[in-house]
């Protein structure tokens, strides 16, 4: 339930023209102590960014600065030749497959490390949402709860990574 002095101020930051760091990080505080499940739209000039929350704490981050449904710019020449990478696109392209069904598939990722490279991203989204301005959109959920497994994003942690 969100108070009467909280809604006033999500109303006031989501009506701004622009939400800078330190005022999403004051709006994500409120969303935590009103404990409010729903997602919060992100809308900057070059991405929108939606965070998904459950009882007022982040639990996962999407973007639309990323096409697919996996993080495939994070499998780079450290862990496969960009080539390879390309071809596994390619083929997912054709078959109307995610990357993430392929790589379990052909044996190349297990199930672990395919959650762990998509909780990094989940985390590097949600850092980057500190770091340009905004226009944000809450949406309270409908329904069922949003599940997400047990990834828990810190908006402390999030602020200090953009800052670094």
């Amino acid at each position: 339930m969100v108070t009467r002095l909280s809604w006033v101020m999500m109303v006031v930051m989501t009506a701004s023209t622009r939400l800078y760091p330190l005022e999403l990080f004051r709006l994500l505080e409120a969303l935590r102590e009103d404990a409010f499940s729903g997602s919060a739209v992100l809308r900057s000039r070059d991405e929108t960014t939606t965070l998904y929350i459950v009882q007022g704490q982040v639990r996962y981050a999407t973007t639309t600065a990323m096409a697919g449904t996996f993080p495939g710019y994070l499998l780079t020449e450290e862990l496969f030749s960009r080539e390879e990478v390309h071809r596994w696109l390619e083929r997912c392209s054709d078959t109307q497959r995610t990357l993430e069904d392929l790589l379990l598939e052909e044996d190349v990722l297990d199930a672990t490390a395919i959650v762990a490279m998509k909780a990094d991203l989940c985390q590097g989204i949600f850092a980057r949402a500190f770091s340009s301005p905004s226009r944000a959109e809450l949406l309270p959920s409908r329904g069922g709860p949003l599940l997400f497994g047990e990834l828990v994003l810190s908006p402390c942690e999030a602020l200090f990574q953009c800052v670094a």
